[in-house]
């Protein structure tokens, strides 16, 4: 007799997602942000930004080069001098771990499994970087939802793994493999 979770597990299937399709959202986000030659490099081999791009492939959403594209232009919004102030972590984005995630939440069909599994992949690699500045934060006193005990680090790390681990995808971990990541996850 078969589980619940077999089941979905065996019902779940990702599509590819190539080097090509990535060298073309990074070519597109440089030339529409105006990425100068080092910059472009960096979003290259940027883990997280390749995870946004890829998650619509993957999942085999409608149309995912569009949907790609909206949400690294989000995120280069998110993580620029011009856009960054609007889009720190407040108090207001304690009751929810995915309300930071919600402006690259939207997806044209496609494998809802797959695109949670990268939600969740996002969220705890957002996790792990307010975990990894907690000290920092502290010093410059700037609000960190780990530092203030909105956000429990360990049972939340454990719950989101749980939940990324049962879903099998090969192409999300030849790109972001579970567990911490290198310094730096979200700037470019």
């Amino acid at each position: 007799m078969m589980t619940s979770q077999a089941k979905q597990t065996q019902a779940v299937k990702e599509a590819p997602f190539t080097q090509e399709q990535w060298n073309d959202l990074v070519e597109r986000t440089a030339l529409l942000f105006h990425f100068d030659p080092a910059r472009k490099e960096k979003m290259a081999g940027h883990q997280i930004m390749k995870l946004v791009g890829a998650l619509p492939f993957l999942a085999g959403c409608r149309n995912p080069r569009r949907t790609a594209l909206t949400h690294l232009a989000t995120y280069v919004i998110a993580a620029s001098e011009g856009g960054k102030d609007l889009f720190l972590h407040s108090f207001a984005d304690n009751c929810d771990l995915f309300s930071r995630l919600e402006r690259i939440s939207h997806f044209d069909g496609g494998v809802q499994a797959i695109i949670q599994r990268g939600m969740n992949l996002l969220a705890l690699a957002m996790l792990e970087d307010h975990h990894k500045d907690s000290r920092e934060d502290l010093q410059h006193r700037k609000y960190n939802p780990v530092n203030a005990g909105a956000w429990g680090y360990n049972t939340m790390k454990a719950d989101l793994k749980k939940k990324i681990m049962a879903i099998p995808s090969p192409g999300m971990e030849r790109i972001l493999p579970v567990g911490p990541g290198p310094d730096g996850y979200w700037d470019v």
